[in-house]
């Protein structure tokens, strides 16, 4: 059996590209204008929802730590250490001097800081000094 192949026709280059109206141009803009507004609108919407839930921690947080200064004053040291060193340095200045934080925290988030910061360079160091294999692993 034979194949009977049909000819192929040479493709034509496209004749014009396509340009749009000015009313296509004004319903393109209507519409990205739309989408835009709306987007604005639900992202002030969920920028007000966390403003409200971080009012809420910051208010109730004062209540927290008044009642278990009473109950369990280690809970109340960890709090402020833990939040002191992880928060930037601005921000732990402000942190320590609340009129709850106990004494000593302060010394104990510099030696924790300090401590951080010298095993980071431990381990700078030691990645520099290792020589890497083809697959950039450490012999």
């Amino acid at each position: 059996m034979t194949k009977f192949l049909l000819p192929t026709t040479a493709r034509k280059a496209q004749s014009s590209a396509f340009v749009p109206t000015e009313a296509m141009n004004r319903r393109l803009t209507s519409a990205i204008l739309t989408v835009a507004l709306h987007a604005d609108k639900e992202a002030r919407r969920d920028d007000k929802i966390q403003r409200e839930a971080r009012a809420a921690v910051a208010a109730t947080l004062d209540t927290w730590i008044a009642y278990m200064s009473e109950n369990d004053p280690g809970r109340v040291e960890d709090l402020f250490f833990e939040f002191a060193c992880f928060a930037t340095a601005t921000n732990r200045k402000r942190m320590l001097k609340h009129s709850q934080v106990p004494e000593g925290v302060a010394e104990r988030t510099d030696v924790q800081l300090a401590q951080w910061k010298a095993d980071a360079a431990a381990q700078r160091s030691a990645s520099e000094a290792s020589p890497a294999d083809e697959n950039g692993r450490g012999a």
